[in-house]
């Protein structure tokens, strides 16, 4: 019985350390997303409709609809509340396979805050496969010439302001042929300055 008194004071310590802020997650089995596509156009990335597997902020369980690379909500009096732009697109190898790296944030202009989502995606016999999406304070997503892929998001304890995180966590991909999936190779923490 003192076992499991001590096990719940150390879960309590540990959700206590924690903040509502942290809202990064990843999806690292590939699925497939509604929509045709052809595979060596990448402005057709800014001119579709994307389903999130994890959308905590925004847009929630809403599919999120791009033209021209952007998606606008307003609010009942008219103002822009949430702005969606498709920041970056481009060509990655992963071994002999071609895909094409996404990175899309939301922002809300009322100030709460922004969401960033990264996908690598695939275009197989014009339907698009995600073979990876992560979600949250997302602050860079990098591909390598050696196949790895690695983004860097903030992490916020209890006393950290939204605007502030303590910490910054990267996580490097890579993609393995065998498995048909990325796997998790390294995490790296840093504290940040304050």
């Amino acid at each position: 019985m003192p076992t499991a008194i001590a096990l719940v004071l150390i879960l309590s310590s540990q959700v206590d350390t924690e903040s509502v802020f942290n809202t990064y997650g990843t999806h690292l089995e590939p699925v497939r997303m509604p929509g045709g596509c052809a595979p060596t156009r990448l402005d057709q990335f800014g001119n579709r409709t994307y389903r999130f597997r994890d959308a905590p902020m925004y847009p929630r369980a809403q599919p999120l609809t791009l033209v021209n690379g952007r998606a606008v909500e307003r609010n009942v009096l008219g103002s822009i509340e949430w702005e969606s732009t498709l920041d970056h697109a481009e060509f990655v190898r992963l071994g002999e396979l071609s895909a094409v790296l996404l990175k899309i944030t939301a922002n809300h202009a009322g100030g709460t805050g922004s969401i960033a989502y990264v996908l690598v995606v695939q275009c197989r016999a014009q339907d698009l496969q995600v073979l990876f999406e992560a979600s949250g304070p997302i602050k860079s997503a990098a591909h390598s010439s050696n196949g790895e892929l690695a983004l860097s998001h903030g992490v916020w304890s209890r006393e950290d302001s939204h605007a502030s995180p303590s910490r910054e966590v990267t996580e490097r991909f890579k993609w393995v042929a065998e498995r048909a999936r990325f796997v998790l190779i390294d995490t790296i923490s840093r504290q940040l300055p304050r």
